[in-house]
């Protein structure tokens, strides 16, 4: 019998592709557990096909031998794609030691801490003594580095030759068959995709723009929702975002390309007339006119675009493919049914990568989306009390699709993050109407800084309540209650239990799938229109938004005019410690009575320092006078480069290198690239740090080259302001030849201060010669800074190293400075000297002191 007469027929033709996808999907799972030969699943598939075409009157039979063929297709792409048949796969020399792997960069490097990610694409390999053999399969090579663009590293298209230790890949199906941690890595030869190149490069420069116009973690957080780019300042947010249930804010989402398809539509569709009558002339006459194409054209450009700087990862692909189906098929005078464009999204991308199916994003987007589908109705009609209460319609509907999605991706979550979220609906609730508006204020942001920098300040003052508000909203809701349960690790036969009652619910609930389809088989015109309708805000809620923003917009004003009012000078020592990375390095900062801001070194991590002045400067000030490198090493330079990206600097100020580390260098080129003001300070040399306040070179004579000339040749500063004199050793209290050469140069007076600070450096111990420099600088209080990890002094260091520093002073001296105060910014937290008009008073962060 002829199923159309049944009359299910237009219903399963309509669903025909998202059985043979579902079909597809299924082989390449059943490949996975059954290792068979490749050949053995492309002959089953032949055969199936044979049954197919023999019996293709039979629709029933064609079906299932159709099935069967996408079945067996896809265990045949799965298998071909696996290392077993893969004859010259990297998997085969996991294990091997002084391996030397040439390959490309294939894709945007990630960063992780203190760690730079590369996936490269192996050509050919060599082990030691031997010559160079073909080689098969993608590799994961940690290196260090924080920057996604290292102009001294690999970065996406250079063709690299690789030299380490070759070991396994991560446990789970993917296209990764080994890794290698930290090996040397060289830089042969530069190219790959110049479109692709050319977005990576631009969604760099524009995240740089977005942290230029506003603080941290402000700016991390904007650039996470509209670039999908996670910074390491946005670190201090992300176990919040999970527990809040709202890491799609930061992730590529649909959600995000259908808000950007609306927007454009609206903008674009002002380039031809009769915008809203000329849909309903013939298709015919639709397809000759231009204009509505030229449109299409731009619209379509614009999302693949977007996909791309969002980071191409399966979720933003997912996206992407479906928005420009929703916006192509009625230009081509097609229904659009959202099942069949998942479908057809699903086939193209595993075919391109069947190891998507295990990948979290892609299972996280897919079956969310499938959830929201099906689930939002039945949901919405529990819901439908609110629609009593003003806004109440949208508010349930919103609410509603939050719950969908939760439902839906429950298990996924559980498996992945162990963590279920139990605030996500209010979170969702608070954060996701701003999501169309902050998506806008990214693309204006971007827009004004390439255009006008200055002006890109003042818009970020605007932008900043927002975007401040989604961060506290988020933070507040995650710190709750009961916000989150932590569990274990989940059965996978529980999860095939969750979904199978999922599943009985969903069919056994009186909702009609008839209208489900006409809801999904609908233009995209009537759909946008419906979109527009409920992305509307009440005019109340829109009312009380408005004002919200306007009152914390005079607020942050009116703490900003506070801030800005008060005239003290201060000298502070930041802490820049984290409990996973206790030592990170020495960054001073000087405040002026008029306002001049000088900050001296930047630390090791790259978002500490831009962090620390965000909490102590106004949330827009932007603008650096002086910025000083005291010694070129890495826990000095590394938070600097985040510093010059982030603000506008008016002179860098450093000794110079005889001899240039790549960490320098860098340095040095990110100095040239921004164009900034560059001045070379030596024995003798005044820098300008504004009223009541004076810098002044004690240290180096000239360049001295030698073993530890990063040391040796270190800036030693004495600055003055009225009722303090303080003395920045630095590095140099670690180098005999600085302070033998501070001691024989140095008139006894000029070493004379209040204050003495060091660099502390626990497996590099202080030389004699420190003793007897404090012995004529008479301080009263040592300041102890850490240096890098491994060497620097840590609070649990901070004890022995003061005995260590203390009997060092007590035998140099006789005694004489036995009564000096050590203070360890590891263990004291930060300090502030802050003149109060009545005397320097210094307050740190664990305790607090004063002195006059």
């Amino acid at each position: 019998m002829d199923i159309r007469e049944r009359g299910v027929g237009t219903e399963l033709q309509g669903m025909l592709l998202v059985v043979l996808a579902g079909a597809w999907l299924a082989g390449m799972v059943l490949a996975n557990s059954v290792a068979l030969a490749a050949g053995v699943w492309l002959v089953s598939a032949g055969v199936a096909l044979l049954v197919c075409v023999g019996d293709w009157q039979e629709q029933r039979v064609c079906l299932l031998a159709g099935m069967l063929v996408l079945l067996f297709l896809g265990a045949w792409r799965y298998t071909v794609e696996t290392p077993r048949e893969q004859p010259h796969s990297l998997a085969h020399l996991v294990g091997t030691r002084g391996l030397h792997v040439r390959g490309e960069v294939s894709a945007e490097p990630t960063t992780t801490g203190h760690s730079r990610s590369l996936l490269i694409v192996a050509h050919e390999v060599s082990i030691t003594g031997a010559g160079w053999q073909p080689a098969q399969g993608e590799l994961s090579v940690v290196t260090l580095g924080d920057a996604i663009i290292d102009p001294y590293g690999a970065n996406y298209g250079d063709e690299v030759e690789l030299t380490g230790t070759l070991q396994p890949a991560p446990p789970g199906p993917s296209a990764v068959v080994a890794t290698m941690a930290f090996p040397r890595v060289q830089v042969s030869a530069h190219g790959g995709n110049a479109l692709l190149e050319a977005l990576f490069t631009l969604r760099v420069t524009l995240s740089q723009v977005l942290a230029r116009a506003l603080p941290q973690p402000e700016a991390a957080l904007l650039i996470a929702i509209f670039l999908s780019l996670h910074t390491p300042s946005l670190t201090l947010l992300k176990a919040d975002f999970n527990a809040t249930g709202t890491a799609h804010l930061v992730a590529a989402s649909g959600f995000k390309i259908t808000l950007l398809t609306g927007l454009l539509v609206q903008v674009l569709s002002r380039l031809y007339e009769d915008r809203v009558n000329g849909w309903q002339v013939l298709p015919a006459q639709r397809r000759k006119d231009w204009r509505r194409w030229l449109v299409t054209l731009l619209v379509l450009g614009c999302i693949s675009g977007y996909t791309l700087l969002s980071g191409a990862s399966p979720a933003a692909l997912r996206a992407g493919i479906m928005g420009s189906l929703l916006y192509l098929t009625p230009r081509l005078g097609r229904r659009y049914n959202v099942y069949t464009a998942l479908a057809a999204t699903a086939l193209v991308m595993s075919a391109l990568d069947p190891f998507l199916a295990w990948n979290v994003g892609f299972q996280l987007s897919f079956v969310g989306t499938l959830g929201i589908l099906l689930l939002t109705p039945a949901l919405t009609r529990m819901l439908h009390p609110l629609q009593r209460l003003p806004g109440g319609g949208y508010l349930g509907e919103l609410l509603a699709v939050t719950l969908a999605a939760q439902v839906a991706t429950f298990p996924i979550v559980a498996v992945t993050f162990h963590v279920v979220s139990l605030v996500a609906p209010l979170a969702n609730l608070l954060t996701v109407p701003l999501l169309g508006t902050l998506l806008v204020l990214g693309t204006l942001l971007c827009a004004i800084g390439v255009l006008s920098p200055l002006l890109l300040q003042l818009c970020g003052e605007l932008a900043w309540p927002l975007v401040h508000y989604v961060a506290v909203v988020i933070s507040w809701c995650a710190h709750l209650p009961w916000a989150a349960l932590n569990v274990g690790n989940v059965d996978t036969l529980l999860v095939c239990l969750y979904y199978a009652l999922l599943g009985a619910l969903y069919y056994l609930w009186p909702l009609s799938q008839e209208s489900m389809i006409s809801k999904t088989s609908i233009s995209s015109d009537q759909g946008s229109r419906q979109r527009s309708r409920m992305q509307r805000l009440p005019t109340r809620l829109r009312l009380l938004m408005a004002v919200l923003i306007l009152l914390a917009c005079s607020l942050s004003l009116f703490q900003a005019q506070a801030q800005a009012s008060t005239n003290q000078a201060e000298v502070t020592f930041f802490s820049l410690g984290s409990p996973t990375q206790p030592e990170a390095g020495t960054a001073i900062f000087l405040k002026s009575t008029d306002g001049h801001n000088s900050l001296i070194d930047g630390g090791l991590d790259s978002a500490g320092v831009g962090l620390a002045l965000d909490r102590l400067l106004s949330p827009w000030q932007h603008t650096l006078d002086t910025v000083m490198l005291t010694a070129p090493l890495q826990d000095h330079i590394t938070g600097l480069q985040d510093v010059a990206a982030r603000y506008t600097i008016g002179r860098a100020v450093d000794a110079g290198m005889l001899h240039p580390s790549a960490t320098y260098a860098r340095w040095r080129r990110t100095i040239s690239e921004r164009a900034i003001p560059y001045v070379v300070a030596q024995q003798g040399s005044m820098i300008p740090s504004g009223a009541n306040m004076q810098i002044q070179v004690l240290w180096p004579l000239e360049l001295h080259k030698g073993s530890d000339e990063a040391r040796d040749n270190s800036l030693v500063l004495r600055l003055t302001a009225p009722g303090l004199s303080l003395l920045l050793l630095g590095e140099a209290a670690t180098s005999n030849y600085a302070l033998q050469g501070l001691l024989d140069d140095i008139d006894p007076t000029y070493l004379q201060a209040d204050i003495v600070q060091v660099v502390g450096n626990e497996n590099k111990p202080f030389p004699q010669a420190l003793a007897t420099l404090l012995a004529k600088a008479q301080p009263a209080q040592l300041i102890v800074t850490p240096g890098t990890p491994g060497r620097g002094v840590n609070k649990q260091a901070s004890s022995t190293s003061s005995e260590e520093l203390s009997t060092l002073l007590s035998r140099e001296t006789g005694g004489l400075l036995s009564t000096l105060a050590v203070r360890f910014i590891a263990q004291t937290g930060t300090l502030t000297l802050r003149d109060t008009g009545q005397g320097w008073q210094s307050f740190a962060e664990n305790d607090l002191f004063s002195s006059s």
